[in-house]
């Protein structure tokens, strides 16, 4: 399960938060999950910035180390999930950018 948590490690604001965790489900499943999680938390906390921690907290990164047989991967040819959503939301985490992310990710099942 992902839960959210207040980054105390960031020395700029108080309104820095990260991703923790793994979700229960695996694969792609649990991926949508990772980015459902953030994107309510964004919607019902827009002032805040939450970094993903990227590799740190997805599930198909855990199962596919290097992108090698990451369903992301085959889908877009690309390692490092380029050529999806991941990157507009490191850019500017938003709950728009996560939303994006999740429904790519849907789309995939």
């Amino acid at each position: 399960m992902f839960h959210i948590v207040r980054d105390r490690f960031t020395n700029s604001t108080d309104l820095h938060f990260k991703l923790v965790g793994f979700a229960e489900a695996e694969g792609l499943n649990g991926a949508i999950e990772k980015w459902t999680t953030m994107a309510e938390f964004l919607d019902a906390n827009p002032e805040v910035i939450l970094w993903d921690r990227g590799i740190f907290t997805c599930p198909l990164c855990a199962e596919h180390p290097g992108c090698g047989g990451c369903i992301i991967a085959e889908d877009t040819g690309q390692d490092g999930c380029n050529g999806t959503p991941y990157h507009n939301y490191c850019d500017n985490p938003t709950a728009v950018n996560a939303w994006a992310m999740a429904h790519y990710l849907e789309g995939l099942l």
